[in-house]
């Protein structure tokens, strides 16, 4: 199916570790399922739970609803505040808008 770095391969261990419902896909089923917006290259792979998907190392949350982003100024990165009451915290973070 091709190669995993690292994270990839450790975020697939927690989910077979606890049970989470977890699909391995390949160029194409990433292609498909994303409705083409995604074209990775032929050797990566990606990974999709009902939360969301991962693409090596790349975590994609789709149809969220951004209410603020804000600084992390004591470990860096950024804070990431949903409408839902979600917050996520990362290094980077690559937010789109959409309809």
């Amino acid at each position: 199916m091709g190669s995993y770095d690292k994270c990839l391969y450790e975020v697939i261990a927690t989910c077979q570790k606890h049970s989470v419902p977890h699909n391995i896909l390949d160029r194409q089923q990433v292609f498909d399922k994303f409705s083409s917006r995604f074209d990775i290259p032929n050797n990566w792979v990606g990974m999709c739970t009902s939360d969301g998907a991962i693409q090596n190392g790349i975590v994609l949350r789709d149809y969220m609803e951004v209410k603020d982003i804000r600084k992390d100024d004591v470990k860096g990165g950024v804070w990431v505040y949903t409408s839902n009451g979600e917050k996520f915290w990362d290094k980077k973070c690559v937010v789109t808008v959409g309809a």
